[in-house]
């Protein structure tokens, strides 16, 4: 495996930069960044199994085998991590320009694309790829709820859905829980938790960088687009 090490690493860092070089603009990060992401965790995917494999095959040289493996995937996650960092904060630096409108409002419109690009470059900053208490993290915005779905493994392996309805409370974010499940069951709290976390993390973040004397009022969500509106707070 040893021998395959510089060839993976050449291949991934081609492969997200040419996905930058080639790409749009920063504020275009769905199609830019996506492809890199996907390398990235495929490539870090590939190399655990190729320590398992070499484990089961080595014997005592097992433990060399691993470490092989995890710097691989460290380095490969480093990698990932240099070319994506500037555009984690594209949803920040969306909401942060936000120009008034002829009402004086303050109005933008988020796309789940957009989103469940943040999420995916969150979640690879951490260095959590194979190990996030929610895997394959993904958005959808339908009839006024945000629903968030993905893989767990604790406490309950399984497929993962939890539907959020937003609201604005003092100016900020508020999320209710309508229903949540993990194989026809009911979502057990830590998973319950870590999707709120996944939420605030990404949306909630974004929203506290309105313009300056902005205050968030109002936030509706359908056919695959929350809308936010804001509007000077008083003596501003």
């Amino acid at each position: 495996m040893s021998s395959q090490r510089p060839v993976i690493l050449f291949l991934i860092g081609f492969l997200l930069l040419t996905a930058l070089a080639c790409g749009p603009s920063l504020g275009d990060p769905a199609e830019i960044v996506a492809p890199a992401v996907e390398t990235a965790e495929g490539a870090v995917q590939g190399a655990a199994n190729a320590a398992q494999t070499a484990a089961a095959q080595a014997g005592d040289l097992s433990g060399t085998a691993a470490a092989v493996a995890t710097t691989e995937g460290s380095e490969l996650i480093a990698t990932a991590k240099a070319v994506v960092t500037p555009h984690v904060d594209t949803l920040k630096e969306k909401v942060a320009n936000i120009e008034p409108d002829a009402d004086g409002n303050y109005r933008a419109t988020l796309g789940e694309d957009e989103v469940n690009i943040v999420l995916r470059l969150r979640q690879l900053l951490t260095g959590d790829v194979m190990g996030a208490a929610i895997q394959s993290q993904e958005v959808s915005f339908k009839d006024g709820s945000i629903t968030l779905t993905g893989t767990i493994i604790e406490p309950l392996p399984g497929e993962l859905l939890v539907r959020m309805h937003p609201s604005v409370e003092a100016g900020r974010l508020q999320l209710d829980i309508q229903e949540s499940s993990v194989g026809g069951q009911q979502a057990p709290d830590p998973a319950l938790e870590a999707a709120e976390a996944a939420i605030n993390g990404t949306l909630g973040e974004a929203l506290d960088n309105l313009p300056a004397g902005v205050r968030l009022q109002e936030i509706t969500v359908a056919n695959g687009e929350l809308t936010i509106v804001g509007s000077k707070s008083e003596g501003e």
